[in-house]
């Protein structure tokens, strides 16, 4: 039993246990005296602990939903930007063999995996993906930090993933000493990458339709 229960149970105690001392004279004149107004004193401190705790507890509620969207919104805006970036990325690394990818980001990350196979042009050494990706990793840091408390545990979890795992594929895909097959190496650390955005997004994606009512930052423009 919480505090405040606890404190409804006893004012409801009071209050029947007065009106019923005044009912049966339990105290003599006592309870014709003060009987009633005890009784009435419990009542409406009752109500009223009631009634201000709904308040504070619906603004609370509020104040919440305010740091979730906020944290989500701040998220949207770098998934519109990594959409862009994975368009940038997949039209660098294909000249015959590019296909238009789709608006969507989910789509357009499938297609940019698929287009790690079809790839007819040179590795980019700079892929803006990396920097998209890098960018969400800290936002989520900075959000998951300020707002934890507020978050679902399985956003916070999907988000601590992440951010450990983000500048893995970064690294690898820079990482050229004793590698023999470069190609190879390279393409397993987007895919890797690729699959991470995923799952982010798996989490993500439902959250903020819950919040804010749409995949706010999942199209490319």
């Amino acid at each position: 039993m919480t505090q405040l229960r606890g404190l409804y149970a006893a004012l409801l105690a009071v209050a029947i246990g007065a009106v019923a001392a005044w009912r049966a004279r339990w105290f003599g004149s006592w309870s014709a005296a003060w009987g009633p107004n005890v009784g009435v004193g419990a009542a409406t401190i009752f109500v009223t602990v009631f009634f201000v705790n709904r308040i504070l507890e619906r603004r609370a509620k509020e104040q919440a939903r305010d740091r979730v969207e906020q944290a989500l919104r701040r998220l949207s805006g770098d998934f519109y930007t990594l959409a862009l970036f994975l368009a940038w990325d997949y039209a660098a690394m294909h000249g015959e063999s590019y296909e238009r990818p789709p608006n969507a980001l989910r789509g357009l990350l499938a297609h940019w995996k698929a287009g790690l196979e079809t790839r007819d042009r040179r590795w980019p050494e700079d892929l803006h993906t990396f920097a998209g990706a890098k960018a969400i990793a800290r936002d989520l840091e900075e959000q998951i930090s300020r707002h934890e408390r507020v978050l679902t545990h399985a956003f916070v979890a999907a988000g601590y993933r992440f951010i450990r795992n983000e500048p893995v594929g970064r690294n690898s895909y820079h990482y050229e000493a004793a590698v023999y097959d470069l190609d190879g190496w390279r393409r397993a650390a987007l895919e890797s990458l690729a699959e991470d955005l995923e799952q982010l997004l798996n989490v993500y994606e439902p959250y903020a339709r819950q919040y804010l009512g749409a995949d706010l930052g999942s199209k490319a423009a």
